[in-house]
């Protein structure tokens, strides 16, 4: 006979041994199924970027399999073609109810040239529902990791695949004649990012600040700027230039991923990303003339793709063989600049916390802009119990930007002198936009308006009730500073493992 079983599982201290009796049910209804599946190319093969060797995608749903061919990978992408690409119709007897068939589950082999080994490497798994009917339009999926890297998170990818799938009952009448494969050729294009700067970035490393640098991928191509130190508003007006193979028909390519990282000492931490379709940067025009270049704030997403408080200001161009040759590249794209002084009259600090075992005695302030010439207090701070006062008016002599879509933030530091040391105690970002003398009148009026207070939070989280101080000097026109508390580690944690 056969069963229909379902059952769960909870934890008993005194669990008792006991026996229920179930009656048997009929075979559920089932029906024949075709499953077409076409294999276009695979890109960002996870460890084959140094290697030769060659990848093959394994199809499986239920007892069935299909084996793509090998097929040599270069720099960790491979492609197949019209008829390698093709797998076999698979059929399948599932039940008609859709919640009970078979997963459909896709495996990434690669087989290095030096061991000869094959390993399975990445894996995809799709319900039948989300790829019923017979569409047949390639689309570009991401597969998981066999093997998750410690302390990489749980967004790892291991490859990227472009892929046609389709299933549906064997009877319909649009399962007996299987289309062909959509056509797919490629040809090299360059891609030209055009990174300016980044504002109000999160905070990654101890002291509130971070190391951003940014890393542009394009057709499994990537290349990356210089990396700025210590800064949530870095300004890099770099250029990177990648050449990609990439699909005739744009349609089918990849989404550029841009991410902006932090660099640590033998690793890195993306602190957000944005992505730009190839077709919506392709140059159309065909002139010698230098490449127009109106860059954009673009927002920027973390791992669970929730927007940020960060933004990345670029600008980026897709062009073709002969237009690659036409256009030259600009010697330099940083903004024209003016010659400014900034006065800042620091006032005083109040409920700077202790850190760690130290309190904080002895305070200073530093003022910085785009990396540049830093200002700091010389006067020896009054009080104690941390509240402090300066009263003293600095001077920072800075290049700021005449076109303010340019303008980034000041960067302001509290440092504390100990005895092996001097330490980052805290950070807070002023925006510098609505101060710009040149400032067109509509505007200033819209930025002071708009702009609020920013705050550089670090990763582990401050206390509830040093944000709420924060926010209500901010509605008083102060300037709130957001602090490390190192403290609140373990208190983070625990609620990571509650939620």
């Amino acid at each position: 006979c056969s069963s229909d079983l379902s059952a769960s599982l909870h934890a008993d201290k005194t669990p008792v041994k006991s026996e229920i009796s179930c009656g048997t049910v009929g075979e559920p209804e089932s029906v024949m199924y075709s499953l077409w599946a076409d294999i276009y190319e695979v890109t960002e093969v996870i460890g084959e970027g140094l290697l030769s060797g060659s990848v093959t995608i394994e199809i499986s749903i239920g007892p069935h399999k299909f084996m793509l061919p090998y097929q040599s990978s270069h720099e960790g992408g491979a492609r197949w073609d019209n008829k390698s690409g093709r797998a076999k119709e698979i059929q399948v007897s599932m039940p008609k109810d859709s919640e009970h068939a078979y997963d459909i589950i896709l495996h990434l082999w690669t087989k290095r040239s030096i061991t000869m080994g094959e390993t399975r490497v990445g894996y995809l798994r799709l319900k039948p529902t989300s790829v019923w009917g017979w569409a047949n339009r390639p689309m570009w999926r991401q597969l998981k990791p066999i093997k998750y890297e410690p302390g990489q998170g749980d967004q790892q990818v291991a490859a990227n695949l472009l892929l046609a799938l389709n299933i549906g009952v064997s009877s319909d009448s649009r399962a007996r004649n299987r289309p062909p494969r959509v056509p797919y050729r490629t040809q090299a294009y360059q891609l030209r990012a055009y990174l300016y700067q980044a504002s109000t970035l999160p905070a990654a490393d101890v002291g509130g600040t971070s190391d951003p640098f940014v890393v542009v991928t394009c057709g499994g191509r990537r290349e990356q700027t210089k990396v700025i130190d210590k800064t949530l508003n870095p300004v890099w007006n770099q250029i990177l230039v990648v050449h990609a193979e990439l699909p005739v028909d744009l349609t089918l390519a990849q989404d550029i991923l841009i991410q902006v990282n932090d660099m640590d000492t033998f690793s890195f931490e993306e602190l957000g990303y944005t992505r730009v379709t190839c077709q919506s940067i392709l140059r159309k025009a065909r002139s010698q003339s230098p490449a127009v270049i109106s860059p954009n704030w673009y927002s920027l997403y973390s791992e669970k793709n929730e927007k940020i408080e960060g933004k990345l200001l670029a600008h980026f161009e897709l062009l073709t063989g002969d237009q690659i040759k036409m256009t030259p590249l600009p010697a330099r794209i940083a903004p024209a600049m003016k010659k400014c002084v900034v006065q800042i009259m620091v006032i005083g600090v109040r409920n700077l916390k202790d850190h760690g075992l130290f309190r904080v005695s002895q305070p200073s302030v530093s003022v910085s802009y785009a990396g540049a010439t830093k200002a700091n207090t010389k006067k020896r701070a009054d009080g104690d119990d941390g509240n402090f006062n300066w009263l003293e008016l600095m001077q920072l002599q800075v290049s700021l930007p005449e076109n303010h879509i340019f303008a980034s933030s000041l960067d302001v530091e509290i440092f504390d002198s100990q005895l092996f040391g001097t330490k980052q105690v805290g950070t807070v970002s002023i925006p510098i936009l609505k101060y710009l003398p040149w400032l067109p009148e509509e505007i200033r009026e819209k930025a002071k308006n708009s702009q609020q207070l920013i705050q550089t939070i670090d990763y582990q989280r401050l206390a509830d009730e040093a944000v709420n101080l924060a926010n209500e000097k901010a509605l008083k026109g102060m300037y709130g500073i957001v602090q490390r508390d190192e403290n609140a580690e373990d208190a983070e944690e625990e609620e990571e493992e509650a939620e």
